[in-house]
């Protein structure tokens, strides 16, 4: 984890469901510092033992300096608030909706033309923090997410589709503040 070996052997982990071999609880490195983080995962495996290795899963707190957290406090994607870059199809624009119960509120929202006009922005205040939730499948494709005037390019394409994940995360916020989150390609 960032440069530093963290040796476990996999007699600490449980067996993953309907796994023969214990897979699960790969990692966890409670209190990280805020800012970027690299992990390598080296595997050595038993020569009669073949390792699969089937993605991951990432669980992120945000800090928001001790303001209280409302977590049934959900935007979602057909939230009046979101600036749509070219706006929806049924305004006449190239944002499409379309009904998906995997998802939050049944819904997803996604535009298919690639490229820097492709944007969606959200103007937001009263938060210490924030997660943005979207899609990862095999067209997901990257993007870029902004927060203000700080930028992270993300790839959310994978040969496993997860129907709600984790994109983007931000606390330290300053609920008094106004910010803008943008999304685009």
């Amino acid at each position: 984890m960032d440069g530093s070996p963290v040796s476990q052997s996999s007699a600490q982990f449980a067996n993953a469901q309907d796994d023969a071999g214990p897979c699960s609880g790969l990692g966890a490195s409670p209190a990280l510092d805020e800012g970027q983080h690299t992990m390598l995962l080296a595997v050595v495996a038993e020569a009669d033992k073949e390792f699969r290795f089937f993605g991951g899963v990432l669980t992120l707190g945000v800090n928001t300096k001790r303001h209280s957290v409302r977590d049934n406090h959900i935007i979602d994607d057909r939230d009046p608030g979101w600036n749509l870059n070219g706006g929806r199809i049924e305004a006449g624009g190239t944002w499409a909706t379309a009904p998906s119960s995997a998802r939050f509120n049944g819904s997803d929202t996604y535009e298919c033309n690639y490229g820097p006009e492709v944007a969606a922005s959200y103007k937001f205040s009263g938060a210490g923090g924030f997660i943005l939730y979207g899609v990862v499948w095999e067209d997901s494709h990257s993007f870029t997410v902004s927060l203000d005037d700080t930028s992270v390019r993300m790839d959310a394409s994978s040969s496993y589709g997860d129907g709600i994940a984790v994109l983007f995360g931000q606390g330290d916020l300053d609920p008094a503040a106004d910010y803008l989150l943008t999304v685009f390609d």
